[in-house]
């Protein structure tokens, strides 16, 4: 799918749309599958198990093992990707220095989820808002599909 609201297009590799998603979106604990299948009661509670292991997160200041209550959650975030060379960019403005995930396993530079993970899309013109980017799309590139058409 390409993206639906564009900042530019790609001065990296020339041929993608660098477009705005938006990262750190609240997931369904229901769904932890890739293909959105909601799980059945034992493979709920093997994932929140796992969810769990995963929210003892490593403080910044050292305190490794906090519960779950007291991790740090992660506002919603934008990102600017581009939809060819995957070059990410923190803020809506491509001359900016940019950065490349992880080609075998892309994450958020910012949160590490996974940057094609359920919590992560590409920005909707209410995301677009929340973040603060409104202005900085190009409407002419917007939801331009493979073939140039809207």
């Amino acid at each position: 799918m390409s993206p639906l609201h564009s900042v530019d297009y790609c001065p990296i590799c020339g041929g993608g749309l660098c477009g705005v998603r938006i990262c750190g979106l609240p997931v369904d604990p229901r769904v932890a599958r890739k293909d959105n299948v909601v799980q059945d009661d034992e493979d709920l509670d093997i994932a929140n198990r796992d969810k769990r292991k995963t929210q003892l997160a490593k403080h910044p200041d050292g305190l490794d093992g906090l519960p779950a209550s007291n991790t740090i959650q992660v506002e919603p975030h934008g990102l600017v990707v581009c939809d060819e060379c995957e070059a990410i960019w923190l803020e809506p403005d491509v001359s900016t220095q940019h950065q490349y995930p992880d080609s075998e396993d892309a994450h958020c530079p910012i949160c590490t989820a996974e940057l094609w993970g359920p919590q992560s899309r590409w920005a909707t013109e209410f995301d677009m808002a929340l973040l603060g980017w409104s202005r900085c799309h190009k409407p002419d590139l917007d939801a331009l599909n493979d073939q140039g058409l809207a």
